[in-house]
């Protein structure tokens, strides 16, 4: 009897631990497949995340829009257009730009602008904006008579597609005045440099709107806007534009240097007719006579 007891007592306290096992292994395996689940949507998370900073990114970057960074500007391109021709420069007089638009370029009476004791020349413009992309021929080509530009780079605007150069880690040397350039957004229009409190005042006083590009050349003379229609380098690249500019009855040439020519007047007023072998010229000096007062287009 007392044997039977004891086999019965066994059995049940086997019975139990297989029952204690069992159960054990239920949880376990429990415990596994929660872990699998969260290790699952731990990586569904993840790749959302993922997914939602490449978005943010690509709406931040402006999208899907390609844009070059440039290359170092050919050195015959430049030549050519530093090296235009007292020929061309008297034909073409103010060409396709107008001196005399003083809603465009005119006099103003600031206090001087100086930099390095210097007359100060201020450009602020933008990557992306065709006009600047003109404009920049003729500034380059204007005070090229007054210095040296080095560190150019050929770009294109990513608005219209046009030939132009970037001023970005660009210098300018010259005995006659300081240039500084600001291209203040990039092919994206995101920010790029930024500008002074007294440089951003001196744009919203004559541009309301802060339009590119603008140009203040020492307190005596502004210009906002383009001085010629870009559509002219439409469809032409950096070399056809260089090489027309021997030839003053093209189109390109009467914007480019017409403009340079205006130019180059503003500066001659503000560094005190010097250089005179550039000031004195009739056609310069012609110029300048046609300036008027800057009005402020609201």
């Amino acid at each position: 009897m007392g044997r039977e007891t004891n086999k019965s007592r066994r059995e049940a306290q086997a019975a139990t631990a297989r029952e204690k096992a069992a159960a054990a292994r239920a949880l376990q395996a429990q415990a596994d497949r929660r872990r699998r689940a969260m290790v699952i949507l731990g990586s569904v998370v993840a790749l959302g995340v993922v997914i939602v900073v490449v978005a943010l990114v690509a709406i931040n970057s402006g999208g899907s829009k390609k844009v070059s960074a440039g290359t170092p500007a050919d050195p015959a391109v430049v030549a050519k257009v530093t090296g235009v021709s007292t020929a061309t420069i008297d034909t073409v007089g103010s060409g396709s730009a107008s001196a005399a638009s003083s809603s465009t370029i005119g006099t103003i009476s600031d206090p001087p602008l100086t930099s390095a004791n210097k007359p100060e020349v201020l450009y602020i413009g933008a990557e992306f904006c065709p006009f600047c992309a003109a404009e920049r021929w003729s500034i380059i080509q204007a005070l090229s008579r007054f210095g040296t530009f080095s560190g150019l780079r050929q770009i294109t605007s990513s608005e219209d597609n046009l030939p132009t150069f970037d001023f970005v880690d660009s210098s300018y040397t010259s005995k006659y005045l300081t240039f500084t350039p600001r291209e203040v957004e990039d092919q994206n229009g995101k920010q790029l440099q930024s500008l002074t409190a007294a440089q951003t005042a001196l744009w919203k006083k004559y541009s309301p709107k802060q339009s590119f590009p603008f140009l203040y050349f020492g307190g005596d003379y502004v210009q906002s806007g383009a001085g010629f229609d870009p559509q002219v380098l439409s469809g032409k690249t950096h070399t056809e534009v260089a090489d027309a500019l021997s030839d003053p009855t093209a189109d390109t040439t009467k914007g480019i240097v017409g403009e340079a020519n205006v130019l180059t007047a503003a500066v001659c007023g503000m560094t005190g007719n010097q250089p005179a072998n550039v000031c004195s010229n009739s056609t310069i000096s012609g110029l300048h006579s046609q300036f008027q007062p800057f009005e402020v287009s609201s």
